[in-house]
Formats: structure tokens, sequence, C-alpha cells
């Protein structure tokens, strides 16, 4: 698994290098979805489908969560209009509801992957398995471990390129660490820094209350371990 991921981050890494040669802007929640979709769908899947390598870092995933956020309310007061949507050509769902087009994209490219596990599967496993609930189930796994993880990296690291104290305080503690000239470090080593991790607790806000939590909207890594002292 981690060599895994150390193999899409480094292809990530790549890229990235790309636009600041080039000077192009880059849009990091569309660079980070092509990662972890990459990462998830290798691990549930077999194989990714190097979202990583697309031009812009533009991939249905991305898309299908807004299309799925866009239509989940009101399908549950109009249940035939997901219906209806799935039943229409994809290009006629893309002039009207684009995000809701991505959602069926991505379904398209993981179902044949679902119908490969069946063929070694037993009679048993079969009756108990229904492709588009598998279908549905594998999408949600997709969307959800997508998009969570990329908009955290996201945000952590706009604050890190937005505080340049934050940055080099992490840059120094990550000089601590044993040459690699791969820098693939296994989360065993990453885990125990002291600065690393508590940044990383910092890139989602979920505590807002001023009374319990100071300054809930300020990124603020040093809180977590200064509140250990």
């Amino acid at each position: 698994m981690e060599g895994m991921m150390h193999e899409r981050i480094g292809k990530l890494v790549e890229r990235l290098q790309g636009y600041i040669e080039s000077g192009q802007p880059v849009t990091l929640d569309s660079a980070f979805s092509a990662m972890t979709a990459d990462i998830i769908i290798r691990r549930f899947f077999g194989e990714h489908f190097d979202y990583l390598d697309m031009p812009d870092f533009k991939q249905p995933v991305e898309g299908a969560f807004f299309g799925v956020s866009l239509i989940f309310h009101v399908a549950r007061f109009i249940p035939g209009l997901a219906y209806t949507l799935i039943k229409m050509p994809i290009p006629i769902i893309r002039m009207i509801l684009p995000p809701v087009a991505d959602v069926l994209v991505l379904q398209r490219v993981i179902k044949p992957k679902i119908l490969a596990s069946f063929e070694d599967a037993s009679k048993e496993e079969e009756e108990s398995k229904a492709i588009d609930r598998l279908i549905d189930e594998g999408t949600t796994i997709i969307v959800a471990g997508t998009v969570t993880s990329a908009r955290a990296l996201s945000v952590g690291m706009f604050h890190l390129l937005n505080d340049k104290t934050k940055l080099q305080k992490l840059r120094d503690e990550l000089k601590q660490l044993p040459f690699k000239p791969d820098n693939d470090y296994s989360m065993a080593q990453l885990e125990p820094l002291p600065y690393l991790t508590p940044l990383s607790q910092s890139t989602y806000f979920v505590h807002t209350d001023p009374d319990i939590y100071p300054d809930p909207w300020t990124f603020d890594p040093e809180r977590w371990i200064e509140g250990c002292e």
C-alpha cells in the first residue's frame, strides 16, 4: 500500500514541478483529487486510471461529488428523477447538469471491474451481490475518499504556502529524517514527528466554539503542542 502511495505522490510532485517551470497556475483541489482517486481506485479495483496524467488534473471523480451533492436532496422527494437521468444519454445530461454526467461516467468506468469480480465467484456469493448496488457502493467509496482527503490536503497546503514560518518549521523538521534520495519515508517514520502530526490535524476545522476552542478559524498547529505541555 505504501509503495503504491509513494509512486502516486511522486507522480504528483513531477506534475507540479512542471507547473512551476512553466509558470502556469494549478488548482490544488483538482491535483490532490487526481492523486487520491488514483490511490483509492487502485486499492479497491486493482488498478488506477492514471488521473494524475490528465490535462489540468480533470477527471470525473471530482465532478461526481458535486453531481451527487446537486441532486441528492431533490431526489429524496422526487425518486423518479434519478432513474430518469440514468436512462438519458450522457451528452444530453451534460448539457443539462454537467456534474451529474460525471457521476454516470464514473459508474461506467468502474462497472467492468466490478463485473470482473464475478468470474471466480461461487453461486452463493453471486446471489448475495447486486450489480447496481455494488456500483453505487463503489462510487460512494471513491467519491467520499477522494474529495475529503483532497480537500484536507488542499487546505493544509494553502496555509503552509501562506505562512512561510510554519512552512520553514516543517522543512527543518523533515530535514532531521535520515536521507533518502527518493523521499519514500514510511508512515512509521512520519507519524512520530512532533510538528508534522499536529499540522495534519489542523487541516480541517471541526470545533468552532471560541469558548472552548480559542481562535477556532485560525490555522494553528502549535495549539496541539502547547495543549500537551
